[in-house]
């Protein structure tokens, strides 16, 4: 894959993610976040990612989704 594509692919996925942060916000967006397991299989599995932007973004929503398990 060339450099170019690969930063296109980072720049998808960061703003996948940072929309899915946004609809954390509300808590009707995090019930039904909670309910999608894919969301948190994608979320998980880019645990292992090595963008340091990704990664940061991740562990941002996943503190959310902790946080909203406990109640």
């Amino acid at each position: 894959m060339e450099k170019a594509e690969e930063d296109d692919d980072v720049e998808f996925v960061l703003q996948i993610l940072f929309c899915v942060y946004r609809f954390l916000i509300n808590k009707v967006g995090v019930e039904y976040i909670l309910q999608q397991e894919n969301v948190m299989l994608f979320c998980l599995k880019l645990l292992q990612e090595k963008n340091e932007e990704i990664k940061k973004i991740i562990d941002e929503i996943l503190d959310i989704l902790r946080v909203w398990q406990l109640y």
